[in-house]
């Protein structure tokens, strides 16, 4: 049925959305009535049928639907609030009462997209094809229950607000209703097509329900005391109709549901958020309606007893006028969309609120979808008041009638119910056949006028809210007669819904008693039993689930949602959610035929070790369109994970176990996409490989002194993980021990002999990783001192010196005579005497003779350096404790290598501070090589952050060669083709980040900005739920040196929503720092194909005259992110093409809104803060 959005009682809403449009763009605001928009079709005939198709993103059919208003634009979507789209697409176009029609294969609605001003109803197919206009100047169409004719308001005849009845294409205008002076308005066609439900000002004391027989006969008021209906809408099974109810007294505006007969009135809604636009699902299960919610229109449903009243909009626009897309009986399976009205476009949605798609989106006022029953199209008021019918895709956009708004289909889909002023009446529900021909009048009230048709399940009746008897809901036989009052009066009902069944109505009631107060009402079809549905916050524009379950309608909070809820009012769930102004829901079904699917399985690599990431990537194609839904990946019984499809694909990563594993990918099937599955993917998963490395200590060592021996494993990439098991140790060919691994380290102690030893070791690996032996390292041990008689004197002071096993300090002169001698291994004090007689005098790897003189100051260890490839040198400097070893690729000739080390150099490289205390490593040789040296600094007696780096000095300049570190043999290695200083230095300066939103995973997303600095895509510290929807994550950021920077944030998810707040930040482990308070949104809305629709972003970072924000709003179908920058310098505005992230970056603890800027040479990305 049709139904028009954010219409609250007898307020003009078009003159208030005129003004509105006028004031942003700066023009004068004109009244709609009578006026004329440009017409943006290419041709004309006597303004019906004129309109050239619009082309929409045609939406894949999905599992229930409600057409419904958003900011008077035409929309449809899932009962549950998915799939929320507009229907066309353009935008802003006045759409107003969606009505499907009795198939659900059209919608007809109210719309001002052709005429430039009054609203005329169109036609649309379901799925945004084939839109028409089909009659002029009326407004909220509402199809008969065949779908061959329209009932619809129009002013004809010099009447105001008659229900008129055409032919579905717009042809046969018959005038229903003419209650001059009143005026009839919102008709609602009963299922059995007998009769037109409307709401009218001729009740008593304010608006009435009234029901007129379809061919004008009939005419009857539901017209209580003391309250105002309107809103009709009939219950599948035409024995109830649903209306909404204000009572001005109690200011109490609600959904109640009366019997056909008017009797039996039941409160569905408790009136504190003035619901509105009831309509009832095609199963007679459910109503849909809008409810005002902190000034926005919502839609919900509810069960159609009041219960489960669900907000299916939940969004900051407004969504008003659900209507339901009805059952049908031809095959295949439907599944339920809901048509709705986004900021005057006509939009559709599924039940839940996903894949809400634009079908009509031209900027001329639509309202009021209807659904067809076929849920191929959609009929609409376009413009202040003529009347097109689109196909549901958004194609196929034509006017059928001039004149008129508020659309209906009747039940099987051959015509329209809608609202016209003919004949000189006010308004009045007419029927036409579904193309426009042969409109036929229905109401006539003057002076009351009718409004906004449902027709009833059956297409005998059409239920329409009317003014007379203080705004009621009335119903009237499908030919015009048996016009009979369902509401009670003295609160005023309107936008009657008829359930499935037909045997309830659910309609909005404002009760004047409570001005601010609209709720939905459901009452049997006679108007008895008027139950409350929703609360009263501002609902309107039932609209009942195809199976009679649920209720669509729209709830203005701060803006209008779609909200659905149960047909007894609970459960009530926005499914808009949208920023925008969802209204006028119209529920309705969608059939779609099932194709065949294909699904194939891949794994990343088809042999892979233990520890390795395999990623599983299962791709569903079928013949035309790209599969949705979710893949079930599976090994044996065992469900590994279920992942949704984006375009086609769904991927899933894991580890697997050593072993052979077989996998299988089942795609569990959608509407209109069988289930399948892929062959079996064998995948064999290996031990992963590992080395070993041995290292000595100390090297040399003294006969009889421990040494210890260190070895450490690590995995070989694409392996992962950490080994477990023992490492024993060999000299020679002799095992020495075992140790345990313990994270990844083996040691041991030993006491070795004096002479020189082959030391190595061997892994025995484990089950996920294969053992390994290390390459061998020679180990010199040297015999132990002996203390021999003091004859001559040894001069200390000054200068240190390590001798062997000793270490003394001197800057003397060393004399020996008369014999060789062995220096004692004691530390010797300074100005003490050593006196060295008979025997060999052993200094630092020199032979001394008899009588020969040596300085010892800054003696350097000399290694000799023999002809060979890969000859392997250990290099100790005696007056520190410093060590290196070297390996050169081939040595030509010998000689001798040395090291000293040294307390003066060159300054560190910028960036980098040197470690402490501070050396310089100066090596040197006597051999003759060629190719490179690899050169490695023991690192053990050293400080510094994270990653040392070994830099060698070239032609005056440090450069870093650093290949490896290794922190468990303490060792920092590089390559160099000659000798010259070394310096071992470190970056001291941690990471920076930036803090973005992730197009790809809809998520948080952290970035390391430094060169070489990157972050795991997920935080690498668990995450901390603390509350529902809501964690805090740790994110950290490692640069090449090893420093870090970990973020703290707070995160809330919810649907399409992302909400985060930087709760600290530090560095290198550190002191948490707490930035100012730094806030992060993005919100976000899927197009059909999964991808980015729109994303709105928001950063605002700062307090008092330092705070920042930046918005940004990237829409797909300019393909443009329009900015705004405002913060102490001002707000400006600017432009950047395709989607522009905005991001939070991190320095030194500060946070900064950054913005992407085009370089002027290369229009390259760039971020300037």
């Amino acid at each position: 049925m049709g139904r028009r959005s954010d219409r609250r009682g007898m307020t003009s809403w078009r003159a208030a959305v005129t003004t509105l449009i006028c004031l942003i763009l700066g023009g004068p605001a004109t009244a709609f009535a009578g006026s004329a928009l440009p017409t943006r079709s290419a041709a004309s005939v006597d303004g019906v049928n004129s309109a050239t198709p619009e082309t929409a993103q045609v939406t894949s059919a999905t599992s229930s639907a409600i057409a419904f208003i958003r900011n008077s634009t035409l929309w449809t979507m899932s009962p549950d609030g998915s799939g929320a789209a507009p229907l066309l697409a353009t935008v802003g176009n006045n759409d107003a009462a969606p009505s499907y029609s009795a198939n659900g294969t059209k919608i007809a609605f109210e719309t001002a997209r052709f005429s430039g001003g009054s609203p005329d109803i169109a036609v649309v197919n379901a799925d945004g094809t084939g839109l028409v206009k089909v009659v002029q100047n009326a407004r909220e169409p509402t199809w008969s229950p065949d779908g061959t004719k329209i009932a619809y308001v129009a002013n004809r005849d010099g009447l105001i607000g008659s229900i008129y009845v055409a032919n579905a294409d717009g042809t046969n205008e018959t005038r229903v209703t003419n209650a001059f002076p009143a005026s009839d308005d919102q008709p609602a066609w009963s299922p059995d097509g007998t009769r037109i439900a409307f709401w009218t000002n001729e009740g008593a004391s304010g608006l009435a329900i009234g029901i007129v027989n379809a061919d004008g006969t009939g005419r009857s008021l539901f017209d209580p005391a003391g309250a105002n209906w309107r809103a009709p809408a009939w219950s599948p099974d035409a024995t109830k109709i649903v209306a909404v109810r204000s009572n001005p007294i109690a200011v109490d505006t609600a959904l109640f549901v009366v019997n056909a007969d008017g009797t039996g009135a039941t409160r569905l809604t408790d009136g504190a958020f003035a619901d509105d636009h009831p309509a009832w699902s095609p199963d007679g299960q459910r109503i849909a309606f809008d409810r005002n919610v902190s000034g926005h229109l919502q839609l919900f449903v509810m069960h159609v007893n009041g219960t489960v009243q669900t907000n299916i909009s939940s969004n900051a626009t407004s969504d008003s006028a659900p209507t339901w897309r009805p059952a049908s009986s031809t095959a295949p399976p439907p599944s339920s969309r809901i048509a709705f009205v986004r900021t005057f476009e006509i939009w559709t949605m599924n039940a839940d609120g996903t894949d809400a798609t634009a079908v009509v989106t031209q900027p001329n006022g639509d309202s009021g979808p209807s659904l067809s029953p076929d849920g191929k199209k959609i009929a609409f008021t376009t413009g202040p008041s003529n009347i097109a019918i689109v196909n549901i895709d958004g194609t196929g956009l034509t006017t059928i009638v001039l004149n008129a708004k508020e659309p209906t289909w009747s039940p099987d889909g051959t015509k329209i119910a809608y609202v016209a002023l003919r004949d000189g009446l006010i308004r009045s529900v007419y029927v036409a056949n579904a193309d426009g021909t042969n409109e036929t009048r229905l109401t006539n009230a003057y002076p009351y006028y009718d409004d906004e048709p449902a027709w009833s399940p059956d297409g005998t009746r059409i239920a329409f809210s009317t003014t007379e008897g203080d705004g009621r809901v009335g119903v009237v036989n499908a030919d015009g007669t048996g016009r009979t009052m369902l509401s009670p009066q003295f609160v005023t009902w309107r936008s009657p819904a008829w359930s499935p069944d037909g045997t309830r109505i659910a309609a909005r009631q404002h009760d004047p008693n409570a001005a601010s107060e609209l709720a939905i009402f459901a009452m049997n079809a006679d108007g008895t039993n008027v139950t409350r549905l929703t609360g009263g916050s501002n609902d309107d524009h039932p609209s009942w689930s195809p199976d009679g379950l649920r209720i669509a309608f729209d709830r203005t909070v701060s803006t209008a949602q779609i909200m659905v809820m149960n047909a007894d009012g609970t459960g009530q769930t926005n499914i808009s959610n949208s920023a925008t102004a969802d209204s006028a829901p119209s529920w309705g079904i969608v059939r779609v035929a099932t194709q065949a699917t294909s699904t194939t399985l891949a794994a990343s690599a088809n042999l892979a070790v233990f520890g390795q990431v395999v990623t599983l990537a299962a791709a569903v194609t079928a013949a035309s369109g790209t599969p949705t839904g979710s893949v079930r990946f599976s090994e044996g019984t065992t469900t590994l994970a279920t992942v949704a499809l984006a375009s086609g694909v769904a991927m899933t990563t894991l580890t697997p176990s050593v072993g052979t594993h077989t996998f299988v990918a089942t795609y569990e099937g959608i509407t209109g996409f069988a289930p399948s599955a892929a062959d079996p993917l064998a995948l064999t998963i290996n031990r992963a490989s590992t080395e070993l490395a041995v290292k000595a200590a100390p090297d040399p060592a003294s006969d009889g002194a421990p040494v210890t021996l260190r070895a450490s494993v690590s995995v070989v990439d694409p392996g992962a993980g950490i080994p477990t098991g023992s490492v024993t140790f060999f000299d020679g060919a002799t095992a020495l021990g075992s140790s345990v691994l313990e994270a990844r380290l083996a040691t041991i102690e030993v006491v070795l002999s004096t002479g020189t030893h082959t030391i190595t070791a061997q892994y025995a690996g484990d089950r996920d990783f294969e053992g390994s032996t290390a390459a061998a390292v020679t180990l010199t041990v040297q015999p132990s001192a002996v203390v021999v008689a003091v004859t001559e004197t040894v001069a200390v002071s000054d200068q240190p010196a390590v001798l062997p096993a000793a270490v003394i300090t001197v800057s003397e002169i060393v004399g020996v005579s008369d014999a060789v001698a062995v220096l004692p291994p004691a530390q010797i004090s300074i100005g003490e005497s050593v006196t060295v007689t008979d025997a060999a005098a052993v200094l630092p790897s020199v032979i001394v003779s008899v009588s020969e003189t040596i300085a010892l100051s800054d003696a350097p260890t000399i290694g000799n350096t023999s002809v060979g490839s890969l000859v392997h040198v250990i290099l100790h400097a005696f007056n520190t404790d410093s060590a290196a070893s070297l390996t050169f690729s081939t040595v030509t000739s010998s000689g001798n290598t040395t090291l000293t080390a040294s307390l003066t150099g060159l300054p560190a490289p910028t960036g980098f501070d040197p470690a402490t205390p501070l050396r310089y490593f100066d090596i040197s040789t006597t051999a003759t090589y060629a190719g490179p040296i690899t050169v490695c600094i023991d690192v053990t007696p050293l400080t510094f952050v994270g990653s040392p780096h070994l830099f060698h000095l070239e032609n005056g300049v440090w450069a870093d060669h650093t290949v490896s570190f290794d922190p468990l043999l303490h060792e920092v290695c590089a390559i160099v083709s000659s000798l010259s200083p070394f310096l071992v230095a470190y970056d001291a300066t941690p990471p920076e980040a930036r803090i973005e939103f992730d197009a790809e995973t809809r998520d948080l997303a952290v970035f390391g900005t430094d060169a070489g600095s990157g972050t795991s895509a997920a935080p690498v510290v668990p995450t901390v739920g603390v509350g529902p929807g809501r964690e805090r994550r740790t994110y950290r950021v490692l640069d090449n040196a090893g420093n870090t920077l970990e973020i703290v944030i707070g995160v809330e998810r919810d649907g399409h929503e992302v909400h985060a707040t930087v709760i600290a930040l530090r560095y290198n482990g550190g002191e948490s720092l707490a930035p100012p308070r730094s806030d992060l949104a993005f919100e976000w809305a899927l197009a059909a194909d999964a991808t980015l629709r729109s994303l709105e972003q928001r950063i605002a970072t700062g307090v008092g005259p330092d705070r920042q924000e930046v918005d940004a709003r990237f829409d797909a179908r300019s393909d443009t992110t329009e900015i705004k920058v405002k913060g102490s310098a001002g707000e400006h505005r600017i432009s950047r093409p395709g989607l522009a992230l905005i991001r939070l970056g991190t320095d030194r603890g500060v946070l900064i809104a950054q913005v992407p800027k085009l370089a002027a040479a290369t229009a390259s990305p760039q971020l300037v803060e």
